[in-house]
């Protein structure tokens, strides 16, 4: 029973990330709570589907590349786990990180969002400016 009652969790998280990989935010944004937050290793929190939107936008706003591969989505209960490898380049500079991304759901909808890197001293030197 558990993998019936969660395969919704998992077709959110999956379309969440379909949706960001093709660049279609504001599809994106339709899965979330109007009060989710999003935790960035490098930004720090967002709350609402505006700040999270500008969020993913400004991954392929400031990069020359962007892309990302999921590799993996485990859900557990109303959570779930997705393993991303990010790859981008920005200024001459190239980031492969692997990422996890915690969804947390509430009510049909992704009430959370939080990142953690591989490396994350190298995602910082990537980000800045």
């Amino acid at each position: 029973m558990e993998e019936i009652a969660s395969e919704p969790q998992a077709n959110l998280a999956r379309d969440f990330l379909i949706s960001r990989a093709l660049g279609d935010f504001d599809a994106a944004v339709a899965l979330l709570a109007d009060d989710a937050v999003w935790h960035s290793p490098v930004d720090g929190p967002r709350r609402g589907l505006a700040a999270i939107r500008d969020a993913l936008v400004a991954a392929e706003r400031e990069t020359d590349s962007f892309r990302s591969t999921v590799e993996d989505v485990e859900v557990r209960g109303d959570r779930a786990i997705a393993t991303i490898v990010n790859h981008a380049e920005r200024d001459g500079r190239e980031l492969s990180s692997r990422q996890w991304l915690g969804f947390r759901f509430r009510d049909g909808q992704i009430a959370e969002i939080s990142i953690a890197v591989d490396d994350q001293a190298a995602v910082e030197r990537f980000w800045a400016s």
